[in-house]
């Protein structure tokens, strides 16, 4: 019993600590067999069957296949020779066509990014079903499918580059013409982080879902954890008319879904005070304190630690003798905590005690002036009458509600009238230490 409640404690004690806390539970994302995920970005592939004659060749049977998951789709060409398989998620594909008189075809190691529309056309051959021509098409990385231009960070830029403040955001600024305010940070929940494309406001989607933020049309909502990216795509000019909300241009990012086999990542970001560097006012101080003999350790860096922790796992989902691979499921968890603790300068105005009982005529303006004009008490609104303070309409004969000023009572002679507000709050901090 000891034991356990040890452990109890111990992990009352972590969740206590805690800063921030996120589990990152959204990014959980099941393909099932056959079926497109909900939400997901627009990338397709499509094309045209002909033989070698240029003549266009009808219901075709097309498979497309995906390496990563092993999920397939089967269509077959119109009769104009066309096929189109959209919604697939992003990675590595086949595909085959079939058709009869014709030897098979396949094009392979194709990868489809995020929002591309990836064509893929084929010149059968005549011949027997059963032969096979197979090219490797690892080589087709334009896009003639459709207008739209831009960057895509991919997955092997994602996780090689350093980000800043482990939000991958901040990458997008690797493309031409996106600017950026600040920093994203890390655990930034309707961020103020404000990116624009152009000069122009930016639409923000995650797996086709809006990202859009409540602070503003230059906001991104929430950013996943950086282990959990597989690629984003930042599109510049002549975007679809589904990414037409924004002018600028959109930033479309892809999460990882889980493939064949196992993958996981983990990971730590430390910051410790004596690692960073000084800021430059606090350098400038210390060479004035040494050339004037004077103590440097107001200026020395504040003790501050920050750790960023966390992992990434995704794969097929196998229970043995329930279900196997060839239930085509696949999982992605990500848990990602940040904690940070420092200490801050701050620097505050508290009223000395001659204030507490209503006398400011010690107050002082932002120059260093002496403060010469009237404060009234909000407390002591009244009818104007001859007697008040604040009485500038009553010679005018205009019905007005005045008010005393501090340190001034019914009598309009100083008098023992304190501010009830100030008092109350400020006797918190005892008297003695206000001097």
């Amino acid at each position: 019993m000891d034991n356990k409640n040890a452990n109890l404690g111990g992990c009352a004690e972590l969740i206590r600590l805690a800063h921030v806390y996120r589990v990152f539970v959204g990014s959980v994302i099941i393909l099932l067999s056959a079926a497109v995920s909900f939400g997901q970005a627009s990338s397709a592939i499509r094309g045209r069957v002909a033989d070698p004659s240029g003549a266009v060749v009808p219901h075709a049977q097309v498979l497309v296949r995906s390496l990563d998951t092993g999920v397939a789709k089967r269509t077959q060409t119109t009769g104009a020779g066309e096929y189109s398989i959209p919604f697939l998620p992003v990675g590595k594909y086949e595909v085959r066509v079939d058709a009869a008189g014709f030897r098979a075809s396949l094009q392979t190691n194709l990868t489809l990014t995020t929002n591309q529309t990836l064509d893929v056309s084929f010149s059968l051959q005549p011949g027997e079903v059963t032969e096979i021509v197979n090219v490797d098409s690892s080589a087709l990385v334009l896009d003639y499918d459709k207008a739209d231009r831009g960057d895509l960070i991919e997955a092997k830029r994602i996780a090689e580059l350093p980000v800043n403040s482990g939000n991958t955001f901040n990458l997008a600024t690797l493309s031409a013409g996106v600017t950026s305010t600040t920093i994203g940070q890390r655990y930034d929940n309707q961020s103020a982080q404000s990116l624009a494309i152009h000069g122009g406001t930016v639409e923000f989607n995650v797996d086709g879902v809006t990202n859009y933020s409540l602070t503003g049309g230059q906001n991104y909502a929430f950013p996943p954890p950086t282990a959990t990216v597989q690629e984003f795509k930042i599109t510049t000019n002549a975007f679809d008319a589904a990414s037409g909300r924004a002018p600028g241009g959109s930033i479309d990012m892809t999460l990882k879904s889980g493939t064949q086999k196992l993958h996981g990542t983990i990971y730590e970001v430390l910051q410790r005070a004596f690692m960073n560097s000084n800021t430059s006012t606090n350098a400038a101080f210390i060479q004035q304190a040494v050339a004037a003999g004077t103590p440097t350790s107001q200026y020395n860096k504040p003790a501050s630690s920050q750790d960023q922790y966390g992992f990434e796992v995704d794969g097929p989902v196998i229970i043995p003798k329930l279900w196997g691979p060839e239930k085509k499921t696949f999982f992605t968890i990500s848990y990602e905590k940040f904690y940070g603790r420092g200490i801050g300068n701050l620097t505050a105005s508290v009223p000395l005690p001659a204030m507490i009982n209503g006398d400011f005529s010690s107050l002082l303006t932002a120059n260093g002036g002496t403060y010469n004009q009237p404060i009234y008490d909000p407390t002591s609104e009244a009818a104007c009458t001859a007697n008040n303070t604040d009485n500038g309409t009553y010679a005018n004969g205009k019905p007005h509600t005045c008010r005393y000023q501090f340190g001034y009572g019914p009598g309009g002679a100083p008098g023992s009238q304190g501010n009830p507000v100030l008092t109350g709050r400020a006797n918190v901090i005892p008297i003695g230490k206000l001097n």
